[in-house]
């Protein structure tokens, strides 16, 4: 359960630092260095960094920090798959 946990909350906040508006400004300072400006080029690549900062939460017994945020995305999955019911693509 834990691993679930895990990997819907990496997904999430890799997601939010990459595309969320209002982090576009600390973005582009970040981005400015070397290594951030690759980081935030790729979601894989900074999929790996946030998964190790989740893993370190789990590792020291906080995962109930990661809650809210699996919380948030799984609720944005069941928006998608209510639309996708209510108004079908034909």
């Amino acid at each position: 359960m834990k691993l679930i946990l895990a990997a819907i909350a990496t997904e999430a906040i890799t997601e939010i630092l990459i595309h969320a508006g209002f982090l576009n400004k600390p973005r582009a300072w970040l981005s400015k260095v070397g290594f951030f400006k690759e980081l935030f080029s790729c979601g894989w690549c900074l999929s790996l960094w946030v998964g190790l900062f989740v893993f370190g939460l789990l590792y020291l017994r906080l995962e109930i920090a990661l809650i809210p945020i699996v919380i948030h995305r799984l609720s944005n999955y069941l928006h998608v798959i209510y639309s996708l019911v209510k108004y079908p693509r034909r």
